[in-house]
């Protein structure tokens, strides 16, 4: 079996790429605590982080933002 990689929860350091544009963010998802306190965070109930929430790496979701729809990838 292949090891699918980790899955994005509460309490971890994310990276996603915006794919309009190309550029990559780092935050915190859910709420600040230990490792990444310098990080910018997005709760889990945030377009971005509802989004991002159980998703693995490689994978593409679709964040929905009000007025808007943003394609990004893990």
């Amino acid at each position: 079996d292949c090891d699918p990689g980790p899955v994005a929860a509460s309490g971890m350091v994310v990276t996603i790429r915006h794919d309009a544009t190309g550029n990559t963010e780092t935050f915190l998802l859910g709420r600040r605590f230990g490792e990444g306190a310098d990080l910018p965070v997005y709760s889990t109930r945030s377009p971005i982080g509802r989004a991002v929430l159980g998703a693995r790496p490689g994978e593409r979701r679709t964040a929905m933002i009000p007025h808007d729809t943003r394609p990004i990838s893990m």
